[in-house]
């Protein structure tokens, strides 16, 4: 269904606001056009149009909504469509004009019922005239013509005239015989008063018409309202009304605004009219009610029940895009006061108005404000000045119009409120009225506060020296006292992070009790509850715990800097609130609900953004009322409104009747820059006028705020003043007396002055040169409690660069009495405040200094430093040393975390690792950082600390630490130490240690033990050995690693059995040569890794043919070792030779086979332990038989090679062996070689020859 969305706004707004053809001559700003608020009839909505064609269509749609919010474009929708679609006949019912009248007096105001009827009944018959209505009992007033009603009068005279002849014929003739036979005068007369007897019949005739058309007939109607029976109009007169629809032709009927009186009676009325109107026979058309109404006029179904068809209406102007319109009409109209607008403050007024009605209105409103307000804006002068070349002030007009533009939003959206402003009275003027009574209270809290603070700056300066330990100790001592339990506890295990705040934050305490009242001393662990706070309460009313803890690590003058900050904060808030303006009270922490808790809630939200944002103020009678000059003029009026908006002063303004002026000016607006002006200061000067102090002030106060640039011919106002001699303030760099005694009351004096206005001093100096600054130090009485006279001196060390001589003792007496800490600068050294400062302590802990410092005492160092505390502790000078240790939390945070890493020394992260006085948090950092190794673990107290890594506190080892992130130097005595703090236990982080190549690299350049502790099993043997036992069997130990420390092991293992040991692990053993050939390493390695087995043999052959009675083999391990590579063919031809009692076993077609595979491979021509023939009879294949007969058949008696030859060979071996003295060629080969050896030693042939190309073999067999 159609709605208007975007594409309505850009149709609809240029309609809205046409730019005038005529425009006001010579104004620098384009006029905005007025635009009426009626409806339009041009707001063309296609998909609407479409709905209602569809609606009016269909004979069975009866009553249409129209829904959409006020303002949504409802009525203009309708009149378009109206206007456009002449079709059809349209009869409008507006009840507009008789809306919700005022309901605060309750519902007697209330139109009732019969009120709403007469009125719709009124406009019914009043849309028709009376002539088409002639059978109406309802009567008008009708136009009687003069012609008309001189006709009646004819008529009435000759009725009249023979009614007298007949009834009274003797009088007449009485008369006209009288006046025909008298005097001719009384002709004229006799014609007069028959003239006027006409004029008087005339208006008698008149007269009666109007008596009797003079009211429209409801006289029932009027009755029947005072009476206590009410009945309904529209059903009395429904004949009227029946009578009327069958009269005209209209067909469609508009009824706008019924919703407004929350009356859905008359809807069911209405509803019920309709339906007898179609129902009505003589009615011959279709009647359809269009009701524009909002959507929440009918709850739940009652909505669609009661409507045959509803149209919503998207509103054109909504929250969200309210201030768009505002930008286009800117845009549309870019020279127009518009564009004095902020856009930030329109998009925000957006969000209030929700309504084209009341945009138009407020632009209208504006439009006619404006030009009375800002009049000058309008004039001719101001559109000269507007086009010369003179630069113009952006803020030349003198109301701003962001306010002018708030109050007349704010006169739409609440008119009843807005008309009260002007009396001084309503919501807005009473929250200006208790501006003063709302500060003061706000006041007198922050003042309470101010009082806190300062009690607390007494306690931090009461605190003792403690570090975090010492101060935690008091608590649990003074938590186990209040327990009265018989703890068996140390205190020192309670005040380690984890355990303290853990019982701070859940208020329990858990202890090993030890009741000696108890039987036998029964020791348990009970749980006690406790009240942390009232501990806190107890042992310190003003600091908890946690202030304290605060005090120690940031350092009592941190703390007190920080309160002091606060003190100085609320201060100025106290000092300058009665000049704020409400944004700046707002922002200074009073909240703004404060002003508007009495302000109805329909209007809270809005007014607290107008004062939030200083669109509205106390001077808004300014925005809705004229000015008369009278005691002083219109540029006085300007510079006072400057004033009373706080806007930048306009210095060349000027003043006329500054006497009045003054009396205008109220104590507080004297502190405030606007007030600089040049006649005013003239006056001021002439007068001697006691201001002129308070003028000064407010020109120092304009300095001080940093404001854009003060006047284009800025030099020759501050020369004016006799008090001030250049462009810069300064103000003591001409004084050329320099007697001490003088110098010393100048500056007590002055001192005295500007000591209780924060940050003056600095402001008062700040331009002055370095010899000023000197004098104020030596001769001023400064407070070291003025923070701002201390950060005024810290802030600048270049004051002290000077020969000292006779002010020596007093400058060194004056750092130690203010406790003044300085930033050095790289020629201080050069001076004699340097040593002062080093002596004194009175340098800051940064970076900064300690290059400086560091630098004087080694004159060679260029590069940037990454170890400072080293160098510190290797300085001649003990000062700073004691100081850094103990200021040694604040150096940590300041010096040495900042960096990213550091190169301290051994002996310095010893010194920093064990100090107590640094976070456990902060120990855990530096060992991350440091690149420095430590050469002794046992230097490192073994102790566990908490630190707080990404949120969460957990216990750390300090050695695990230091191990796990490999800041130890690689020795042995470190490792074994390491390993013995673990419990003799191999764990991750040594394992991650040792398997660095580096660091094992460096570990196996030495020997774990000397050759008298392995021999006498004294020092470390016995933890090596734990240590070795641990290695052997680890896992997670890199391959390298792992060899390279089995290497330099000083031990050999009998038992392998005892470990469990990887397969590569177990290689890199044997081929250390760690184990023995022993029957229990034999049997290990063979049912662990079986496949390592023949490693281990080969590795020690001889060993295992030693003790190859003693170990239990079996032929299958005989087989492994025969089939592996790593016996050599030399070890495998023992192997065979030597005479293992498995041997025997092997009788089996594999076994035998097997054998004779292995002795071909290996060429072996010893003894066999098997009988030969059995392996012969085992192959079947030539081949074989031909090589194991160049092998083993020396060892064979002729028969049985014969034999083997006859049976196992081919026929060209057979006839071989025939002594028939033939010749026979064979393919040359080395087997066949070794065989026809063999034939020729045994006599079976009696030579062989190989050609020399060693391709054939010749044989010669013998002859018989």
């Amino acid at each position: 269904m159609g709605v208007r969305g975007n594409q309505g706004l850009k149709i609809q707004l240029p309609a809205i606001f046409k730019r005038n053809k005529e425009e006001s001559p010579k104004c620098k700003y384009t006029e905005i056009p007025f635009e009426h608020l009626a409806p339009l009839d041009s707001a063309n909505d296609p998909e609407v149009f479409k709905a209602l064609d569809y609606a009016l269509s269909q004979d069975c749609i009866h009553n249409i909504a129209v829904t959409g919010n006020y303002g949504s474009g409802k009525s203009s929708v309708l009149n378009t469509y109206i206007k456009t679609h002449k079709k059809h006949k349209f009869l409008n019912i507006s009840l507009a004009t008789f809306t919700e009248e005022v309901a605060q007096q309750g519902e007697e105001t209330k139109p009732t019922t019969q009120k709403i009827e007469k009125s719709i009944l009124q406009q019914i018959f009043y849309s028709a005239s009376a002539s088409k209505l002639p059978d109406s009992s309802f009567h008008r007033i009708k136009k009687i013509s003069f012609w008309k009603k001189l006709v009646w009068e004819l008529l009435f005279l000759s009725f009249l005239i023979p009614l007298l002849l007949v009834f009274q014929n003797d009088i007449v003739l009485r008369v006209w015989n009288f006046i025909t036979g008298s005097h001719p005068v009384w002709y004229f007369i006799a014609g007069s008063f028959l003239i006027v007897a006409l004029i008087v019949l005339y208006f008698i005739i008149s007269f009666f018409f109007k008596m009797r058309f003079i009211k429209f007939s409801f006289q029932k109607i009027e009755f029947g309202l005072d009476s206590v029976r009410e009945e309904s109009l529209l059903n009395r007169y429904i004949d009227e009304i029946l009578y009327f629809f069958e009269r005209t032709k209209y067909n469609v009927v508009v009824i706008e605004d019924l919703d407004r009186f929350k009356n859905t009676e008359i809807f069911i009325k209405l509803r019920e009219l309709n339906t007898l109107l179609n129902q009505y026979e003589k009615i011959k058309r279709n009647i359809v009610f269009i009701y524009a109404l909002k959507d929440e006029v009918f709850k739940d179904h009652s909505r669609t029940k009661f409507f045959e068809f509803i149209i919503p209406i998207i509103p054109v102007v909504n929250i969200q895009n309210s201030c768009d319109i505002f930008f286009r009409l800117k845009e549309k109209y870019p020279d127009s006061v518009l564009k004095d607008l902020s856009d930030d403050f329109l998009q925000d007024l957006g969000l209030y108005i929700d309504d084209m009605r009341i945009v138009k209105n407020c632009i209208n409103e504006f439009k006619i404000y404006d030009k009375k307000i800002n009049k000058k804006d309008y004039s001719e002068e101001c559109f000269e000045k507007e086009n010369s070349d003179d630069e113009v002030n952006e803020e030349s007009h003198v109301h701003n119009r962001n306010k002018l533009f708030a109050l007349i939003v704010y006169k739409n959206l609440y008119p009843d409120d807005f008309a009260k402003l002007s009396q001084n009275q309503g919501d807005l003027a009473e929250i200006f009225k208790r501006k003063k009574d709302i500060v003061q209270n706000e006041l007198k809290s922050i003042e309470k506060e101010i009082s806190e603070l300062e009690a607390q700056i007494q306690e931090v300066e009461k605190q003792i020296d403690l570090d975090i330990a010492e101060l935690r100790t008091i608590y649990v001592a003074k938590i186990l006292e209040s327990t009265h339990a018989f703890a068996k506890n140390e205190i020192s295990t309670f005040i380690k992070d984890v355990e303290f705040h853990k019982i701070k934050e859940t208020n329990t305490i858990f202890l090993t009790d030890c009741d000696p009242r108890r039987y036998g001393n029964a020791i348990d662990k009970l749980e006690y509850k406790i009240n942390f706070s009232e501990i806190e309460r107890k042992i310190n009313p003003s600091l908890s715990y946690d202030e304290r803890e605060e005090i120690i690590r940031k350092g009592k003058t941190s703390k007190i800097r920080q309160i002091q900050a606060l003190i100085v904060t609320k201060q100025r808030i106290m000092n300058t609130s009665h000049i704020m303006s409400f944004n700046q009270l707002i922002d200074a922490e009073i909240p703004v609900e404060k002003f508007t808790e009495n302000v109805p809630d329909n209007k809270k939200d809005f007014i607290a953004f107008l004062l939030r944002n200083e669109y509205i103020d106390e001077n808004y009678f300014d925005y809705i009322s004229y000015f008369y000059e009278g005691a002083i003029s219109a540029t006085d009026k300007e510079y006072l409104i400057l004033i009373k908006n706080r806007k930048s002063p306009l210095v060349n303004l000027q003043l006329t009747k500054i006497e009045n002026v003054i009396k205008r000016i109220n104590s507080e607006e004297w502190t405030i820059p606007s007030v600089l002006n040049y006649s005013l200061l003239t006056y001021l000067l002439e007068k001697k006028d006691s201001h002129i102090t308070d003028f000064l002030h407010a020109l120092i106060r304009y300095k001080k705020e940093q404001r854009n640039p003060f006047f284009s011919d800025y030099g020759s106002f501050i020369d004016s003043i006799t008090l001030l001699n250049d462009e810069n303030l300064s103000f003591f760099s001409n004084y050329e007396n320099r007697n001490p005694e003088h110098l010393k009351y100048l500056y007590e004096e002055l001192y005295k002055i500007i000591q209780y206005q924060s940050e003056l001093i600095t402001l008062v100096f700040q331009n002055e040169n370095l010899d000023i600054k000197y004098y104020f130090f030596i001769y001023g009485e400064i407070d070291r409690s003025d923070r701002d006279a201390i950060a005024f001196l810290e802030s600048d060390i270049s004051f002290l660069h000077r020969k000292l001589d006779e002010d020596k003792a007093i400058i060194q007496s004056k750092i130690s009495l203010l406790s003044l800490i300085f930033n050095l600068q790289q020629d201080t050294v050069n001076y004699d405040i340097f040593d002062i400062i080093i002596k004194n302590n009175a340098y800051t802990l940064t970076r900064e200094n300690f290059d400086i410092i560091l630098r004087f005492y080694d004159k060679e160092l260029s590069s940037p430093i990454s170890d400072y505390y080293t160098r510190i502790l290797s300085l001649p000078e003990e000062s700073i040393k004691n100081y850094i240790n103990d200021k040694l939390q604040v150096f940590i945070e300041k010096i040495i975390l900042p960096l990213e890493t550091l190169s301290e020394s051994g002996e310095a992260l010893i010194s920093l690792l064990n100090s107590p006085s640094i976070s456990d948090s902060d120990k855990v950092e530096i060992i991350g950082k440091n690149t420095g190794k430590i050469s002794d673990i046992t230097m490192i107290t073994e102790t566990d600390i908490e630190a707080d890594t990404k949120g969460d506190t957990k216990t750390i080892d300090v050695w695990e630490e230091l191990f796990k992130l490999q800041k130890v130097v690689p020795t042995w005595k470190n490792v074994f130490e390491f390993f013995r703090h673990k419990k003799n236990v191999l764990d991750e982080i040594l394992i991650n240690f040792i398997n660095n190549k580096e660091i094992v690299d460096s570990l196996v350049k030495i020997k774990p033990l000397s050759d008298e502790e392995i021999k006498q099993e004294i020092g470390n043997s016995s933890v090596c050995k734990q240590l070795y036992d641990e290695v052997m069997i680890c896992p997670k130990l890199s391959d390298e690693s792992y060899k390279q420390l089995m290497n330099i092991c000083p031990w050999f293992y009998n038992h392998i059995s005892q470990y469990n040991i990887s397969a590569e692990k177990l290689e890199i053993l044997i081929r250390g040569d760690k184990f023995a050939m022993t029957d229990k390493n034999y049997n290990g390695i063979k049912n662990s890794h079986g496949d390592l087995l023949p490693l281990f043999i080969q590795l020690n052959f001889d060993d295992f043919l030693t003790e190859k009675d003693k170990l239990q083999i079996t032929k299958e391990d005989l087989k492994l070792f025969l089939e592996k590579p790593d016996l050599n063919n030399d070890q495998k031809s023992k192997l065979l030779s030597e005479d293992f009692a498995v041997w025997k076993t092997m009788n089996t077609q594999d076994d035998l086979l097997f054998l004779g595979k292995k002795i071909m491979n290996i060429g072996f021509e010893g003894n066999l332990p098997v009988a030969v023939t059995s392996i012969f009879n085992a192959f079947s294949e030539s081949s074989d038989i031909i090589k194991l007969l160049g092998l083993q058949g020396q060892k064979l008696n002729a028969d049985i090679i014969k034999s083997i030859i006859n049976n196992k060979l081919g026929d060209e071996y057979k006839k071989c062996i025939e002594h028939t003295g033939k010749k026979q060629k064979f393919a040359y080969t080395p087997e066949a070689e070794k065989l026809f050896t063999l034939l020729k030693s045994k006599g079976f042939i009696s030579s062989f020859t190989i050609d020399k190309e060693r391709e054939k073999i010749t044989v010669n067999q013998k002859r018989r």
